[in-house]
């Protein structure tokens, strides 16, 4: 469990740094690190999209499936 919780953590501090990197890119016009962040931006979707926000995602479903559902009972 602490393993999940450091991982998490890392990649938090990932995106973190990330913003930071994009944001410096546009105030200093440095395209370099504007696509550096961009590419850092698609690592952190691709290994941690699914520890990040899977919760997220397994909420909206259930609240989406009931939005659903309702609609179709009003109609």
């Amino acid at each position: 469990m602490t393993d999940m919780k450091e991982s998490k953590l890392f990649w938090v501090s990932i995106i973190i740094v990330d913003v930071l990197m994009l944001a410096y890119s546009f105030l200093f016009k440095n395209w370099v690190l504007s696509v550096a962040a961009f590419v850092l931006m698609l690592l952190i979707k691709h290994f941690a999209y699914d520890l990040l926000f899977a919760k997220f995602d397994k909420n909206w479903d259930i609240k989406h499936a009931e939005y659903v559902k309702r609609k179709k009972e009003l109609n």
